[in-house]
């Protein structure tokens, strides 16, 4: 699991796109919660993995950046914590709570699903990932996200939000689904849909007829030359809700931290200042629900 820190400076502070104004003050009594303890050591320990450009990802100086970082460091800024620590579990040890102390948070856009809420405490989505369709680029049968991926062979994320839609068994708090796809022959990948993309971009229905993956994700790959295009009609299949998430069973309470945290996300939402950095990482505003990046094709 490897661990790196990033000091907040005074350049960094400007670069976080906020006043000094901003910042929230904590009064607490009591040295049994975490929000107190994090105060104390002035240390924010947060959990993800810096394998998604431009999520979270190394730069070559082998520091942590992209948007993740960039949004909790901003959060710790308001906090006024000087230092931000970061370590990186896998997505399963985090999803899996109990983390036993060895990080404070975890901002991995991870989705908050009620399966999720018994064993990790959630802030307000700070991040949507929207979920649409690839197919091969020679495809000319798939166009009506509605009518044309019935009984198709479609490859997602083992065990995500995606595969859960696709099994029309998703619920997510406070969004309602339409599901479109009837009868999908669900192929879910371990580790994520890069399996997937090598699989679709063999033939049009070689191995899959299409790819059900974030938005962000099916782009990178149009990017970077993989032989599949976005399914005619650009639809978004739904929005899943990313949390900043805590530890519900924490020896430590977080209950505090996560709503001083959440105070701030709120107050990122309305100055604009999740926007600004959405635009910055992504090119596009990730933090309200639906669209594409304007220039995927």
């Amino acid at each position: 699991m490897a661990i790196a820190s990033c000091e907040l400076s005074d350049s960094d502070r400007e670069a976080t796109l906020t006043n000094e104004s901003n910042t929230t003050t904590i009064t607490q009594d009591t040295d049994d919660d975490l929000l107190t303890i994090v105060m104390k050591r002035d240390i924010l320990r947060v959990a993800l993995e810096a394998i998604y450009k431009p999520d979270s990802f190394l730069d070559n100086f082998g520091n942590i950046i992209g948007f993740n970082p960039t949004v909790i460091e901003e959060v710790a800024r308001r906090l006024g914590i000087d230092r931000v620590e970061y370590v990186e579990p896998s997505f399963e040890i985090i999803v899996g709570g109990n983390w036993q102390g060895r990080w404070d948070l975890s901002i991995h856009s991870i989705t908050i699903t009620e399966e999720r809420q018994n064993i990790l405490l959630f802030t307000q989505p700070y991040l949507y990932s929207n979920a649409s369709v690839a197919i091969h680029k020679n495809n000319t049968n798939i166009v009506d996200s509605e009518t044309d991926l019935d009984r198709k062979i479609i490859g997602t994320c083992s065990g995500c939000a995606h595969q859960r839609y696709l099994e029309m068994d998703l619920s997510l708090p406070g969004v309602e689904f339409l599901f479109l796809i009837d009868d999908a022959d669900i192929r879910p990948y371990q580790g994520g849909t890069t399996a997937a993309y090598e699989d679709l971009s063999l033939g049009d229905g070689a191995r899959l007829d299409a790819v059900l993956a974030e938005v962000e994700s099916i782009c990178s790959q149009i990017e970077n030359g993989k032989p599949i295009k976005l399914i005619p009609d650009k639809k978004v299949m739904f929005s899943d809700v990313n949390g900043i998430a805590f530890d519900a069973l924490a020896l430590d309470d977080a209950t505090a931290l996560r709503d001083e945290i959440d105070l701030i996300i709120s107050e990122m939402h309305a100055d604009g200042t999740l926007t600004k950095i959405s635009m910055e990482w992504y090119g596009w505003d990730r933090t309200q629900p639906g669209g594409f990046p304007p220039a995927c094709g």
